[in-house]
């Protein structure tokens, strides 16, 4: 909880800090993406889907330095059968990502990054069993849901498309009760 609290006023605190950073944010793009989710431990990779929005420059004095806001969604579901009981289980995840990416200047209009930020994961897992040994093993349905708030680092490159349209593509580690490898694509249509 105390973890929590803190990274809820953290937002705040630089914003009070630094006051050109609430002037500078704005609302630039918004976009879908698709991921491949590799997970740590015995869940099995599986695709999912999110919307991305563009923030633009955090601090206008650091126009390379770039704020987005994130949403993916991902999960999966495997059954097993044995001693005259099948069991189901489904697990999905939601994660709100707010990430921080400094475009770094090549030249030419792809622009490579780098970056981080925090995830808030909030992850549910689901069992079902039937058959006949089903009482002898728990009953027939169990919930499980978890909270946290993790770190995530990010790189990749942003290719312009040609009128308002970008493409990224990125690779996003998450670290947290699990962590978690990401591989995104993403189209964002600019509105600035």
């Amino acid at each position: 909880m105390r973890k929590f609290v803190l990274l809820s006023i953290l937002p705040l605190m630089c914003l009070m800090l630094f006051p050109s950073m609430g002037n500078a944010l704005g609302f630039e793009g918004i976009g879908g993406s698709v991921s491949l989710f590799m997970p740590e431990g015995d869940a099995d990779n599986t695709l999912g889907f999110g919307a991305i929005a563009d923030l633009g420059p955090i601090v206008p004095q650091m126009n390379k330095l770039k704020g987005e806001v994130s949403a993916d969604y991902w999960g999966s579901s495997d059954k097993y059968t044995g001693f005259g009981t099948s069991w189901k289980v489904s697990w999905s995840t939601i994660m709100v990502n707010a990430t921080a990416k400094y475009e770094i200047p090549i030249g030419g209009s792809i622009l490579p990054f780098a970056g981080g930020g925090l995830s808030f994961i909030r992850s549910s897992v689901s069992s079902e069993y039937e058959g006949q040994n089903a009482g002898l093993i728990g009953g027939s349905n169990n919930d499980i849901s978890n909270t946290d708030i993790g770190l995530h680092i990010v790189g990749g490159i942003n290719v312009p498309l040609g009128g308002s349209l970008k493409l990224i593509a990125e690779a996003k580690y998450t670290m947290g009760d699990g962590d978690i490898f990401q591989i995104l694509g993403g189209i964002v249509v600019k509105l600035k």
